[in-house]
């Protein structure tokens, strides 16, 4: 009986240690590498995982796109951006000054020349004088004939003897049949070496070059075309004039 007792004893001692020992529920969820609860483990939150990868970190920020960089372009797919706004800027150079879109001069007479084979119309209130052979031999060089168009106003003023003409047409001879840029430099009336612009002109019935130069008086510009033997300047001076030279016709 008395081993009996001892053993018994014995038994639940052992049992109790046991007990005692062993790890709670809460201990085990909190062991690394074991199972247990994972309802209660903390998961890395985006800062922890900055912290972690040390490349996240040291990587700047790039700036969000503002709205005018992602804007898409207002021009046509394909087409180069900027490229648009540069044609249309290209065309508002080209275009003719409103005050001259507004000068119709369909009604206007015409002076028609037949021995030089041209015509032109003009403004109705315009006096026109024809050069004399004194006149044309104080030229230089000497025109074969000059036709000047004067404003009512600039007839009527008291330097109307000095005063430009608002539309000069000059008739010289070519005999020897140069270009246009050569008979220029070889008459000094332009070259390039002078400082004159000369660029090829088109006009609404003629073609020809325009020699300009900002050293001489208004309007520093004249058109140049030439017929045959013949070569035309044609200087005009104001809108009306401008419009005067979009008229000129070669008469054949």
């Amino acid at each position: 009986m008395l081993r009996q007792f001892s053993a018994l004893v014995l038994l639940i001692a052992l049992a109790l240690l046991t007990v005692r020992c062993a790890p709670t529920e809460s201990a085990l969820a909190q062991l690394p590498g074991q199972e247990g609860n994972k309802g209660n483990v903390t998961e890395p939150t985006e800062q922890t995982t900055s912290i972690v990868n040390p490349q996240a970190k040291q990587t700047p920020l790039t700036p969000a796109p503002s709205a005018a960089a992602t804007e898409p372009s207002s021009s046509e797919p394909g087409q180069a951006p900027g490229k648009a706004a540069s044609v249309e800027s290209a065309e508002e150079a080209q275009a003719v000054p409103l005050d001259q879109e507004r000068i119709d001069s369909t009604a206007w007479p015409v002076y028609k020349d037949d021995a030089l084979r041209f015509s032109i119309s003009y403004p109705p209130d315009y006096r026109i004088k024809r050069l004399e052979d004194a006149e044309l031999a104080q030229l230089s060089p000497r025109p074969v004939a000059a036709i000047y168009f004067y404003s009512q106003q600039t007839a009527e003023s008291d330097a109307a003897e000095v005063a430009p003409a608002e539309f000069a047409l000059r008739v010289f001879e070519n005999a020897e049949g140069r270009s246009l840029e050569s008979w220029l430099g070889a008459t000094g009336l332009a070259s390039r070496k002078a400082g004159w612009l000369i660029e090829a002109y088109q006009g609404k019935h003629v073609s020809g070059v325009r020699a300009s130069s900002p050293n001489y008086m208004a309007p520093g510009w004249s058109v140049y075309v030439a017929e045959g033997t013949r070569i035309f300047q044609l200087t005009p001076l104001g809108l009306e004039a401008e419009a005067m030279l979009e008229t000129f016709r070669l008469v054949r």
